[in-house]
């Protein structure tokens, strides 16, 4: 048994046509020349031909589609119809608590509600979102040849994602509303969050709390 490695088109049609040749064979070793030669095989597949992880919505839709679910049904996950709508469209983003209904009832994996950052509306350069980038610097949060979407990056990159998926996020936001102005607002609230020492500022709020009482 030699198994090569796929490098080319023409090995991997080999490589295939080889396979369906060992397929109900029971010997040992064909049997593990056919197992090298899958594993061997998908490797190549999956460098050639990646498969992308599904939106939000194509992973809600396709549960609704399994299981004959209307977007009425969604309601009590999702909380109104309004709402529904808003998400199924692509208009807004699930919140913790929706996401964590959607997968303890519906079985929808939490990663494939979550999503990847690809998948997200591109942060317009509206007269907005400049004016935050601008407040941003006034801030000291930016660094001098840094620009928003620099920041937004390294801003998630030392704070877990799920920080960016809370509540307050998404709860008021319309279509109205800046999005990328939004992002700049969070990310700056978790770069000034990772600066703080919880143990000096527990210390003095006790201080704080201890003088108040005193008076």
């Amino acid at each position: 048994m030699t198994v090569r490695p796929i490098r080319t088109e023409e090995d991997y049609q080999s490589a295939l046509k080889r396979a369906t040749a060992l397929f109900g064979h029971k010997s040992p070793k064909d049997r593990d020349e056919l197992e090298v030669l899958q594993a061997v095989i998908e490797r190549w597949e999956r460098s050639r031909h990646p498969i992308e992880a599904p939106t939000p919505v194509q992973a809600i839709k396709f549960r609704m589609a399994q299981e004959g679910l209307s977007q009425r049904d969604l309601i009590p996950y999702l909380g109104s119809k309004s709402r529904v709508s808003e998400i199924l469209n692509g208009q807004r983003q699930p919140t913790v608590d929706q996401i964590r209904a959607l997968h303890q009832h519906l079985g929808i994996p939490v990663t494939s509600l979550i999503g990847s950052s690809k998948h997200e509306p591109a942060a317009g350069s509206s007269s907005t979102s400049i004016a935050a980038e601008g407040k941003l610097r006034t801030l000291g949060v930016m660094k001098t040849k840094e620009n928003l979407a620099g920041f937004l990056l390294r801003s998630k990159a030392s704070t877990p994602a799920i920080a960016m998926l809370r509540k307050t996020r998404t709860e008021r936001t319309n279509a109205k509303t800046d999005m990328a102005a939004l992002e700049a607002w969070c990310a700056a609230v978790l770069v000034r969050a990772e600066k703080i020492n919880v143990k000096k500022l527990r210390s003095a709020i006790q201080r704080k709390r201890r003088g108040n009482w005193h008076s």
